[in-house]
């Protein structure tokens, strides 16, 4: 993420913090530091959401005497895991025995990690 100060003037004490409802950041408190005028530097983290979410950014930066703070959200939403197990099932046969059924078949992993407990 780049950090931009648009201002005329430097942007002094600038700590981006992350946060949110199942939102795991790292590191989640960062110092940027001084932000010259109409300059911007990149800010590194990770955000591992437990669940589609928002993570809250809060950017608090000061201007001569005055403390500001800048608040933004960013969507996480989950999509599809293109490496995930995705077990296929076909060819199945169901047979009835005595008051109980019996079911085979073919069961693959289409995806690209290890199907567990199948």
């Amino acid at each position: 993420m780049l950090v931009a100060n648009p201002r005329d003037n430097t942007a002094k004490n600038v700590i981006l913090e992350i946060s949110g409802e199942g939102v795991t950041p790292s590191p989640s408190r960062i110092f940027v530091g001084d932000l010259p005028a109409n300059s911007k530097i990149p800010v590194n983290f990770t955000v591992a959401p437990d669940k589609p979410t928002t993570a809250l950014l809060a950017l608090t930066y000061e201007n001569g005497d005055n403390i500001h703070v800048v608040k933004t959200e960013i969507s996480l939403p989950f999509g599809d895991d293109k490496k995930q197990a995705y077990p296929v099932v076909s060819n199945l046969i169901v047979k009835p025995d005595a008051g109980l059924y019996h079911l085979t078949g073919d069961v693959n992993n289409a995806g690209l990690e290890t199907a567990n407990t199948v």
